[in-house]
């Protein structure tokens, strides 16, 4: 698969990356399969969201609060803490959008596999 002339160049087939991958022990098995949709995997894929939707919330209010504070570094401490909740939130909620609009993508596309 590789060479050892380091002058030599070679292209890697797929087939060459699905065997180290196999090698390596990363491969699943599964390749381009629609995810079935089952109760746990609504339950994470959910769950992520309800989590992420309250730090967002929380951070906001987090926001929100640290501007009534009096000490200088107070608010530094608070505003940085709050912006950081509201940005992995934020993650959460995509991961949790694309996740969702990707099951239903290849559903859509693909309606006759279960």
């Amino acid at each position: 698969m590789f060479s050892k002339n380091p002058n030599s160049h070679k292209t890697i087939s797929p087939a060459d990356f699905d065997t180290l991958e196999e090698n390596l022990g990363m491969s699943s098995g599964r390749r381009n399969t629609v995810p079935t949709g089952k109760g746990l995997w609504w339950f994470k894929t959910v769950g992520i969201g309800i989590t992420s939707l309250f730090f967002l919330f929380f951070g906001i209010e987090t926001l929100l609060g640290a501007y009534s504070l009096k000490n200088p570094l107070d608010f530094i401490m608070f505003f940085f803490s709050a912006s950081f909740l509201i940005l992995l939130s934020s993650v959460g909620i995509c991961f949790t959008f694309f996740k969702i609009r990707g099951y239903f993508k290849l559903r859509k596309k693909y309606p006759d596999e279960k």
